[in-house]
């Protein structure tokens, strides 16, 4: 273990949960989280607080927007509990109904004192394609009603995001307030045949199948319900993933988030939905993940895509097993549910949009500390004929818990995440010379991260991990760890990385890995998303391993996370980026496997060149190798190490050539890499 690392065996946030769920991410940095929630306008003082957003509205669905703060009562856990500020948050451009109109050519009268604090509102817009639990993709009647939504027009300001869960969860548009960008994000959306063609719900034809089977007589219906079922809920559950992570991707974000969830809807039961069962089913997860949302000041709003069923029909059947589930996501969260409406789903939107415009906040003030627990809350109002929509419950996070949800958006949605931006180097080789495994090292700059002053030291405090997946998209392996490093007391001057190296062990195959890093100080998160392949080894083809450059300059910056006792590492540091100096300590590195024998002598014979290039000039080569292995000596290997000379090139791009020729076998192996020198 480097002697950087003090600590590395606390595990990381359990990432396991979120492996049934992948990401892929077109967007912008994501924005600084702030502290607690401060309670605007009668409150200011950093207090942890429980902020409780209600829309009033007429029965007509016209908003009310002058109620008195004594008008609000708020029960928590079944008691009345003391409201600590109320306000009336409107949105930029929209004029509250007690503001006096404005006269054109006439002097404005002084405004009517509202009858709670006017505060700017703000609201940000996430148009959310379920495709995944659609039995064949999106349609485009979501897309449809989605861009004419957007056509119609926000208030100024506001912002947009667009998100779709298939196979994966892609983020095809950060938030933005320009409807433009929104709208070209719609147009790939509509062009991706993840989601298009994404939809894995069976629920018809497994139903069909089984009435075949109990006309049959087989027996098997039972069992196949039960098998229906565990698919479902696995389904079911990678749905409630996608949306936890992307709620605590706007977890921090301030103001209001109205989440479009366009979708068919899951089975509260998947179990149930085939066959009789006693078992609870999700509703307990689908009311804590409502309820998480609603402590974001996020309100979900899903649109039963499957349109308006006949009556008696296989539709009606799902429709009525499908939105309960739908239900307790509006319900508790303070949305609304659209459902039963065929095609023009932009009406209903236009109406929550219109009705949120100006809404109301409580701030409730909990005794104790958050205690990451579930808790009910009523909102009434002392008026009649009026109508509220209000969240009905919270769950008063800790600090960890909310670090765990960011953690999970950060696998979830990696590129979003730059607060750290970390660089990626993936490599292979074959231990002992025969089973594949996969080198990683993450490159994390310390320009980015809270170095503290500690007994003469500087030191960092991070947490890392890795989840790697098959091109298929199943979990292959998942890593964790926390740390701790130190760097001499005094800085260098030079914004430098610390490497975190790792070695797992896996098939050969293509893989995607996602790395994510917090910095425990700081807070600040990075995560990045990389493909990766790792090598097989043929018996009849010399192989190769991944070429690796390495610096010898700062051997402290290195960390290596699972080193195994006993086992040899090179000391040098992995360069991720492979930008250096002119007057680094550099050196290459890399392992041949399986060169042939001879028949006659049962020697190996390879023969090793290696240059620089810079484009297509050779600016220069180096020494050239030849390693032979003996008769019964018991290596298949040949591992190749050599040092490069940086100081007489001039600053600028340059390639590093290998190649690696078989002298029995007459066939040989290369590789490449790009470096800079400065």
């Amino acid at each position: 273990m480097s002697r950087s690392a003090l600590l590395n065996r606390t595990l990381f946030f359990p990432i396991a949960l979120l492996l049934l769920t992948g990401a892929a991410v077109r967007g912008a940095e994501r924005k600084t989280a702030p502290d607690k929630p401060i309670a605007p306008g009668i409150q200011r003082e950093r207090v942890s607080l429980v902020l409780v957003e209600v829309v009033v509205t007429t029965g007509s669905g016209r908003l009310v927007d002058d109620l008195h703060p004594d008008e609000f009562t708020l029960r928590v856990d079944g008691k009345e509990v003391k409201i600590q500020s109320v306000d009336l948050q409107v949105v930029k451009g929209v004029v509250p109904r007690t503001a006096p109109p404005e006269i054109p050519g006439e002097v404005a009268a002084p405004p009517t004192v509202a009858a709670v604090p006017v505060i700017p509102g703000h609201r940000s817009f996430v148009l959310f394609f379920d495709a995944l639990n659609c039995e064949l993709g999106l349609g485009p009647e979501s897309i449809r009603s989605a861009r004419k939504f957007l056509q119609d027009g926000l208030p100024e300001g506001e912002e947009v995001m667009i998100v779709g869960l298939g196979r994966d969860f892609v983020i095809y548009q950060d938030f933005t307030p320009n409807l433009s960008r929104a709208l070209a994000a719609l147009d790939e959306v509509e062009k991706d045949p993840r989601l298009r063609m994404g939809g894995q719900d069976r629920s018809r034809s497994n139903l069909g199948l089984m009435e075949e089977h109990r006309r049959w007589g087989t027996g098997h219906d039972v069992a196949l319900g039960q098998m229906f079922g565990i698919e479902d809920e696995r389904r079911a559950m990678r749905f409630t993933l996608a949306l936890r992570g992307l709620i605590g991707y706007l977890q921090p974000r301030k103001g209001r988030k109205e989440i479009f969830l366009f979708s068919d809807g899951v089975a509260s039961n998947p179990k149930a939905f085939y066959t009789v069962t006693k078992e609870s089913g999700l509703d307990n997860e689908l009311l804590r993940l409502s309820q998480e949302a609603a402590s974001a000041q996020a309100a979900l709003n899903p649109v039963n895509t499957q349109g308006l069923p006949a009556p008696r029909t296989f539709e009606a059947y799902r429709e009525a097993k499908l939105d309960p589930a739908l239900a307790i996501l509006a319900v508790n969260s303070g949305g609304v549910l659209t459902h039963r409406v065929n095609q023009d789903f932009q009406k209903p939107m236009r109406a929550i949009e219109e009705q949120t415009r100006a809404t109301y906040l409580l701030s409730y003030a909990p005794p104790g500390e958050p205690d990451g627990k579930l808790h009910s809350c009523q909102v009434r109002v002392r008026r009649e004929g009026v109508r509220i929509r209000a969240q009905e419950g919270y769950v008063w996070m800790t600090e960890q818990q909310r670090q765990e949800r960011e953690t999970l958006s950060a696998y979830l949605a990696p590129e979003v995440y730059r607060a750290i931006p970390l660089a990626l180097l993936a490599g292979s080789h074959l231990e002992g010379g025969e089973k594949p495994a996969l080198d990683l090292a993450i490159a994390v700059p310390d320009s980015s991260l809270l170095l503290l002053p500690r007994a003469g030291h500087r030191v960092v405090r991070l947490e890392a991990g890795i989840v790697l997946r098959s091109a298929e998209g199943n979990m292959q392996d998942e890593f964790s760890r926390s740390i701790e490093a130190r760097l001499p007391g005094e800085a260098s001057g030079t914004p430098d990385d610390f490497t975190l190296v790792m070695r797992r062990s896996v098939p050969s195959g293509d893989y995607e890995v996602t790395a994510v890093v917090r910095d425990l100080e700081s807070g600040e998160v990075g995560a990045i998303r990389a493909p990766v392949k790792v090598l097989s080894l043929s018996p009849d083809q010399i192989t190769l391993s991944s070429l690796v450059l390495s610096s010898f300059a700062a051997p402290e910056r290195r960390i290596d996370l699972d080193a195994p006792e006993g086992e040899e590492r090179s000391p040098g540091v992995p360069s991720v980026r492979r930008i250096f100096t002119r007057t680094e300590s550099v050196a290459g590195s890399a392992a041949l496997y399986r060169p042939a024998r001879d028949p006659a002598s049962g020697e190996a014979r390879v023969t090793v060149r290696i240059r620089i290039n810079r484009g297509k000039d050779t600016v220069r080569p180096l020494a050239t190798q030849r390693h032979r292995l003996k008769a019964g000596e018991g290596a298949d290997s040949v591992p190749l190490e050599f040092p490069l000379d940086l100081s007489d090139l001039e600053p600028g791009p340059y390639e590093l050539h290998l190649e690696a020729w078989d002298e029995v076998a007459l066939r040989g192996v290369a590789q490449q890499v790009e470096f800079e020198v400065r």
